[in-house]
């Protein structure tokens, strides 16, 4: 059994590498799938899922990069994770990305570098790109495949409904994707060569006023301010659009006034927690990814 060391005195406990239980006798951690021996860094029998990652041993562990990648259960570097960086503990969140895009949140002040960023990968050639930060990814409401846009905007004006909320759902990542908006961000990544991550900001038409401008674009009304973030990983493109509602997002003269004081929150309505705030600020990001070959 390995001993650990704290100010409160000496202990005992077979938890120890990512949380996981250790075997007194032989020393191995044991993850689920199958045991892990530390002193060799490599799996004691194959992995269960070996065919996706061809061109590795199925013996390896973590695609032999445990700086980067993190296995929870000794099958495969999959979906959405929390990794504390000081203790190499490993949560995970969702499954975001499903078997082709995995997500991975840095915290916990163990890693300057790391800690507060979002590590986004590719299962299936290994290529990944880094997001500056996870603030508009972590701690976010996963919302289910029901939701459109119309609740979106429903839920802030009546004050109901998550603050920050994760969207993926089909029909309403079809009708960003149709939109003149992102169509529009989509030729300005082209442009400029599609071979790092680029941001690319635009004003969307939410709101009374927004509806007489946008006419027929009813997706582009609805989003309101947003920015489109591209991050090519391999054979794939990786997508996020954040928007974000606020009051002076709706009445243009509070905008006009925000913008001479210089306080870009003039107006707005903070987000009281358990309470119902009508037309309190929200935040969304819909995340989504296409194939290289749709940029060509």
């Amino acid at each position: 059994m390995a001993a650990q060391h704290s100010r409160y005195g000496d202990y005992s406990t077979r938890y120890k590498f990512n949380g996981k239980e250790q075997d007194e006798a032989t020393g191995f951690y044991y993850y689920g799938a199958r045991y892990y021996a530390p002193s060799l860094s490599r799996w004691l029998s194959v992995d269960p899922l070996a065919e996706k990652y061809q061109g590795f041993s199925p013996y390896n562990y973590t695609l032999n990069n445990p700086v980067r990648f993190v296995d929870p259960d000794g099958r495969s570097v999959e979906y959405e994770y929390d990794v504390n960086t000081k203790t190499g503990k490993v949560t995970k969140l969702s499954n975001l990305g499903g078997e082709d895009i995995n997500f991975y949140h840095y915290y916990g002040g163990g890693s300057e570098d790391l800690d507060g960023t979002t590590r986004i990968l590719n299962t299936e050639t290994n290529d990944d790109q880094q997001m500056s930060s996870s603030k508009w990814i972590r701690g976010y409401t996963h919302r289910d495949q029901n939701v459109n846009l119309n609740n979106i905007v429903s839920e802030y004006f009546s004050g109901e409904g998550p603050e920050k909320s994760l969207i993926t759902t089909d029909q309403v990542i079809k009708d960003i994707i149709n939109s003149p908006i992102f169509k529009s961000a989509k030729k300005v990544f082209i442009d400029t060569g599609m071979k790092e991550k680029k941001l690319v900001t635009g004003e969307g038409k939410f709101g009374g006023f927004g509806a007489m401008k946008a006419k027929a674009n009813w997706t582009a009304q609805k989003l309101g301010k947003f920015s489109v973030s591209f991050y090519p990983v391999g054979n794939k493109v990786v997508m996020t659009v954040m928007d974000s509602k606020s009051k002076n997002s709706v009445n243009p003269f509070l905008k006009i006034e925000a913008k001479r004081r210089k306080d870009s929150e003039y107006g707005n309505i903070p987000r009281e927690k358990g309470k119902i705030t009508p037309e309190g600020n929200t935040y969304q990001t819909y995340i989504f990814y296409l194939p290289l070959s749709d940029f060509k």
